[in-house]
């Protein structure tokens, strides 16, 4: 289980828990990440572990007074989210295979679009309306504007 808490690591999330049966797995960190790692990666990375770990029936990220819950529904997850002031959401998902994080979970895999590639970082990081996504290639740091999330290499 402790690798797998590795990988939620990534979520930038104070608290995350896995939930195995009736057992719960629980790993802690400084947090702060949660809504702008959610933002970036979604939840496929974490239906992903549900459907690569049968055993697993839920996953919980806390954060800064968000809670965000994933659990198996039969052959759907089920996604809620609650805020500290009361809100909450809820939507299916369906349950597919998701390949984002690294195995090790120390980083979120990223595959550029080429014909983005970014020659003047410096002016792209300082355009606010520039997306700029780095990653490391043969030569060293490469930058990019647009790419997809998954089966790539390590996002910096």
């Amino acid at each position: 289980m402790e690798s797998l808490l590795e990988k939620l690591s990534g979520y930038g999330a104070q608290k995350a828990r896995l939930l195995h049966g009736d057992a719960t797995h629980e790993a802690t960190a400084a947090g702060g990440g949660l809504q702008t790692a959610f933002e970036q990666l979604g939840a496929g990375p974490l239906v992903g572990l549900l459907v690569a770990e049968p055993e697993l029936t839920g996953i919980e990220l806390e954060d800064n007074g968000v809670s965000l819950r994933i659990e198996r529904d039969g052959v759907q997850a089920s996604l809620k989210v609650s805020w500290a002031s009361g809100e909450h959401y809820e939507e299916p998902l369906l349950m597919v295979a998701d390949n984002t994080l690294m195995d090790d979970g120390s980083s979120v895999l990223f595959r550029p679009d080429p014909s983005s590639a970014i020659l003047n970082p410096l002016s792209a990081i300082h355009d606010p309306l520039q997306a700029v996504y780095v990653v490391q290639d043969r030569n060293g740091p490469a930058y990019f504007g647009a790419g997809t999330f998954g089966g790539g290499a390590p996002l910096l």
